[in-house]
């Protein structure tokens, strides 16, 4: 027998093993970007119970190998395809998060976990080893369950805070637990081998969720930042606001309002965000007014507006405060939850005239 007939022989997934793994990844990651569209969607929401459950289910399946349920299943032959489903699903859970969790957090004060998402999204291609060892994929399960029910979780009490964090935690684990007594069953043969270590890098990982919550590195999900804008003059109206602003140079494509407020004597600045929160979703924001301390290179607090915000509106909840007497230089007003998670900045920079400057009157 030559080598070519060797090849024809080859079973297939086994000749083209190493090309599953990017497929499954890069697929998953494509499939979100063009289906997960708002956090409060069932379809949205559907998609990701979908990879939850596909992904569960391709871990205890290779969970039975040595038993005679795998045997009979033959699960040797079935190994590829199984574990192609897992890190598709592993792939599109971690990419959906990515794209949820990006959405409701400024990166300047979210990236360490934002970074771990995306870390453990392009992982399943990366460390593909790692993504083999059974301890890996248990724990690699519950950080996905606990991301999950972050976002779920809000979404059906339609508040946020402490408790239904803690809330999300607790759900989380009685549902980790839940899984433990199917593998258990499944092969508890091998749920003895492996109990111990995934418990112990399951308590790690919800000690780090915890921490990355209460330091307010935890992005606020399900809230997130629709529009930003610094105006001269905010005024409401029923319905909507109008607004004044001034123009950025005809050059600059990519943002219509200047983010260089020209002010005359003690002229206040306007800042208007519009928060998107899921339907029949209540919580309050705060406006945190800065300003840039050039001397110590660092952002000074200077006054802080609470806001309540109502969701339901797809454009987002609009809100807006202001501020008089602002000294010339660089300013931020970060829009927060109340208990400080960003949901992003607003930056721009005080320049006093002589001449106000010509402006501009528009509907946000």
């Amino acid at each position: 027998m030559d080598q070519h007939d060797q090849i024809e022989r080859e079973p297939f997934l086994d000749r083209y093993r190493h090309w599953i793994a990017p497929i499954a990844i890069f697929g998953g990651f494509v499939a979100d970007i063009f289906t997960l569209n708002q956090i409060d969607q069932i379809f949205d929401q559907g998609v990701l119970v979908a990879h939850l459950l596909v992904s569960g289910f391709a871990i205890a399946m290779m969970f039975t190998r040595g038993t005679s349920l795998g045997e009979r299943i033959n699960i040797e032959e079935k190994s590829g395809v199984l574990e192609a489903l897992m890190l598709f699903s592993f792939g599109g859970l971690f990419s959906g998060f990515v794209i949820f969790y990006t959405r409701s957090g400024s990166l300047a004060a979210s990236w360490p976990f934002i970074v771990i998402m995306l870390l453990l999204m392009l992982g399943t291609e990366l460390y593909k080893k790692f993504y083999r060892r059974m301890t890996f994929q248990i724990t690699l399960y519950f950080i996905a369950v606990f991301a999950y029910m972050i976002i779920f979780v809000p979404l059906v009490i339609n508040k946020m805070g402490p408790w239904i964090f803690a809330l999300s935690g607790l759900v989380s684990l009685l549902l980790t637990y839940g899984y433990f007594r199917i593998l258990r069953w499944l092969n508890y043969k091998r749920y003895k081998k492996y109990i111990h270590k995934a418990v112990i890098s399951i308590g790690l990982f919800f000690v780090i969720f915890n921490i990355a919550y209460f330091t307010n590195v935890l992005p606020p999900v399900p809230l997130s930042l629709k529009f930003t804008a610094v105006y001269h003059n905010v005024e409401k109206l029923n319905p909507g606001y109008e607004a004044t602003y001034e123009k950025n140079p005809w050059y600059n494509v990519f943002r219509k309002r200047s983010r260089v407020f020209h002010r005359v004597g003690s002229e206040p600045a306007w800042v208007f965000a519009s928060v998107f929160a899921p339907a029949h979703f209540s919580t309050e924001v705060v406006h945190v007014w800065e300003y840039f301390d050039t001397d110590n290179q660092e952002w000074i607090y200077k006054g802080r507006v609470p806001l309540t915000i109502q969701g339901g509106s797809k454009k987002g909840w609009a809100g807006f405060s202001y501020r008089e007497n602002l000294e010339d230089g660089r300013w931020r007003v970060g829009v927060t939850t109340d208990r400080g998670q960003v949901i992003g900045y607003i930056y721009f920079r005080v320049v006093s005239v002589a001449e106000a400057p010509k402006l501009y009157t528009e509907r946000p």
